[in-house]
């Protein structure tokens, strides 16, 4: 069945490129396609895998080339039915998830005038700068969106309803509102009764932007009473701004998630720079993330375990998410839709911390000891050092 699937999102592609100079291929239906090929791997074995999807259970990058991983493919359907009224699909297919399609986006858009328009149905999660284009490589410089902030979040999509609210601004700004209220699922984690407000300020090369989203949490499929959560309250931030004017390009972003009970909070972000180069345009990155109020878990007793060779005291909600990297790349522009990049990270686990290295050799738990689940055993302390990650990628778009 996956490979059918594979076969055909592929077969779908290629037909579509080989008519892409026909925007629409009828009157009322346009439609856009992307895809990233990527191969990555680390210069030192780690005894783990470096972002290894944890809800997939996808191999990670390790020393051997990793080709699939962060590869993709998609294809954006934009369906009008009259004047006011369309329909968008976006078909994604995911190495980390064998390359299964699944549909990102699937709404209803109703467009009530010039300004205003709500949509319906399965949308993106905007919670990021990027969070409309985060499988579209083409649409950033470097080869992956930086890991400490976007690799934190589980869901990019979720089931509700929003408002877009746009405002000319002078002769060249653009004020821009939505409000939002959802609901969205992963395999361990459940968010209901979600609402959320993001603005922006942008003209053609400043985009400045900041959010507010808070729901419920819940995880009714944990092991153990002591590591569930039930209807906790959730609640993430998110400010950051784009320059691209053609010459420069800057961006930061900073998010920070806290959520009520046992599990701990972060804080992360990035900032990075580059400079164009004709159709050159080298930069460097540094993003980090952090993890606080560990106490909350440790005092559940949830977080306290004695396993041999593993520190008796274990912080499970924490010990994955302190990590830092810098990192220098380049990407050039073979044309206005397709682009080769590299970049060079290197990845800096905090002491006690593994990064974002996850480990699948965990010992069995001591007698009476609290046996975490296979979503926590990948976030157990085994203090990796610092290493490299070396990437190149190809994207396209159209």
């Amino acid at each position: 069945m996956r490979s059918m699937k594979r076969a055909a999102l592929a077969v779908a592609l290629a037909g579509l490129c080989a008519q892409a100079a026909a925007e629409n291929i009828t009157p009322n239906l346009k439609f856009n396609g992307f895809g990233t090929a990527s191969a990555a791997a680390v210069n030192k074995d780690q005894g783990g895998e470096y972002l290894r999807d944890t809800y997939t259970n996808y191999l990670g990058l390790t020393e051997d080339p990793n080709y699939t991983l962060e590869s993709v493919l998609g294809l954006q359907f934009d369906y009008r039915i009259n004047d006011k009224t369309s329909i968008v699909t976006q078909l994604v297919a995911k190495g980390s998830d064998y390359f299964d399609v699944n549909a990102e986006w699937a709404y209803i858009a109703y467009q009530f005038n010039d300004n205003l328009r709500g949509r319906a149905g399965h949308l993106g999660m905007p919670i990021f700068m990027y969070s409309d284009s985060i499988y579209v490589g083409q649409s950033y410089p470097w080869v992956r969106l930086p890991s400490e902030l976007y690799h934190a979040i589980p869901t990019t999509s979720f089931s509700g309803a929003d408002l877009l609210y746009r405002l000319p601004v002078g002769e060249s700004w653009n004020f821009n509102a939505q409000v939002l209220t959802g609901a969205s699922n992963t395999p361990q984690f459940y968010t209901s009764n979600a609402v959320g407000t993001n603005l922006s300020l942008s003209n053609d090369s400043l985009l400045m932007r900041v959010g507010y989203t808070q729901s419920k949490l819940d995880n009714p499929a944990a092991d153990n009473t002591a590591l569930q959560v039930d209807g906790e309250k959730t609640s993430f931030l998110n400010a950051g701004f784009i320059l691209d004017d053609g010459k420069w390009f800057v961006a930061g972003e900073f998010g920070q998630l806290k959520i009520d009970g046992w599990l701990s909070d972060w804080n992360a972000g990035y900032l990075s720079a580059g400079h164009y180069f004709g159709k050159w345009l080298p930069y460097v990155l540094a993003s980090t993330t952090h993890t606080f109020n560990e106490q909350d878990c440790l005092d559940t007793g949830a977080c306290v375990l004695n396993i041999p060779g593993v520190a008796n005291i274990d912080r499970l909600a924490s010990s994955y998410l302190n990590q830092t990297t810098y990192a220098i790349g380049a990407k050039y522009a073979v044309s206005s839709g397709l682009s080769i990049k590299s970049q060079v990270d290197k990845v800096i686990p905090s002491s006690g911390s593994n990064g974002f290295v996850a480990y699948q050799d965990i010992p069995n738990p001591a007698p009476g000891a609290i046996t975490p689940s296979p979503y926590d055993e990948s976030t157990m302390a085994h203090n990796p050092t610092s290493f490299y990650v070396f990437t190149l990628a190809l994207t396209a778009a159209f």
